[in-house]
């Protein structure tokens, strides 16, 4: 579709992904704050890819794991709609 003709114009690579795959942006839920994203293990528990964190210093793409998550910042990953569950339930 639009992203294919759009990757042919900027010159760079298509991106395919499944079909359920889905981006998210998650406000940082209570269970996850002071955590950091490698102890949090969202994506073993999950299977969920984060992508990047944004709190009040700025978008953080591709954050370092030892990062630490705060109550103000918001996730953005891929998943499924199936992986995003786990995440409901395992971090509320």
């Amino acid at each position: 579709g639009i992203e294919a003709v759009l990757a042919v114009l900027e010159s760079r690579g298509i991106v395919v992904l499944g079909a359920d795959i889905q981006f998210y942006e998650i406000p940082v839920p209570p269970s996850l704050v002071g955590l950091s994203l490698d102890s949090s293990r969202i994506g073993a528990e999950t299977g969920m890819i984060v992508l990047g964190v944004e709190g009040p210093d700025g978008l953080d793409v591709y954050p370092y794991r030892q990062k630490r998550f705060t109550p103000k910042m918001t996730l953005y990953a891929l998943g499924s709609t199936s992986q995003r569950r786990a995440f409901n339930r395992q971090f509320g």
